[in-house]
């Protein structure tokens, strides 16, 4: 058994795209863990350990935060948070404003291909020996986007923004995390293409009310967001 296999044992995830634990292998993360009151499961077969529940919120926090002073690990937390942001709100709100006055289906069919390009530059560089992969990665971004410029199939604009947004991706301090919001981005997008912005609209309702009422072990994903606790938040 592995930690993986636990997890869908305990959390029964079904189609739920969000990661609904947390996994470490640091002993100081696991030691605030359960300081928290929570539980920690250490699998024989593992170097990670899994924690739960959690929250979106613990998700997205990160050791460097707390190695910081609390200004400068506030000011870096902010910056983390807000790339997060950018990875999935930032194409879908310039497609917004981009197809405004013109609605160009040929437009959504672009944006959709780079982001699934830079997904699959992504996953290429994951199977590519450590040695070469990041020279490899690096080489493969900047000769394919010079190459679809110069060939008219894409925009410096899209590509841009499709950029700026996966790096925000990459900012993200949970893996699985990231990939969900790569998950989110792309579906959003897809609801713009047909519905416009209130595809846009009623998708972020769906979405948060989604949030609001996922309680992984009884425990509320939003927390402290939702229920509000000012303290917690604070």
């Amino acid at each position: 058994m592995s930690d993986r296999a636990i997890e869908e044992l305990i959390l029964k995830q079904g189609y739920n795209p969000f990661p609904l634990v947390r996994y470490s292998e640091r002993p100081d993360i696991v030691a605030t863990h359960i300081q928290h009151g929570y539980i920690a499961i250490i699998c024989d077969t593992s170097s990670s350990v899994l924690m739960l529940p959690t929250t979106l919120f613990e998700i997205l926090e990160h050791v460097e935060e707390h190695r910081q002073t609390p200004l400068i690990g506030t000011f870096i937390r902010l910056i983390r948070l807000s790339a997060v942001l950018l990875s999935i709100y930032l194409v879908p709100i310039w497609i917004l404003t981009v197809s405004y006055l013109k609605w160009d289906y040929t437009f959504f069919i672009q944006i959709l291909l780079v982001e699934l390009s830079i997904e699959l530059l992504r996953i290429a560089t994951i199977h590519t020996p450590e040695s070469v992969s990041n020279a490899m990665g690096l080489i493969a971004a900047l000769l394919l986007g010079e190459f679809a410029i110069d060939l008219g199939f894409f925009s410096e604009e899209i590509l841009l923004f499709c950029a700026v947004g996966s790096m925000g991706g990459f900012a993200t301090p949970n893996y699985e995390l990231s990939l969900t919001n790569k998950y989110i981005k792309v579906m959003m997008i897809i609801t713009i293409m047909f519905f416009n912005i209130y595809g846009f609209v009623v998708f972020n309702l769906i979405l948060w009310i989604y949030l609001a009422h996922l309680k992984p072990l009884g425990m509320s994903y939003l927390y402290p967001l939702y229920p509000l606790d000012i303290k917690a938040l604070k």
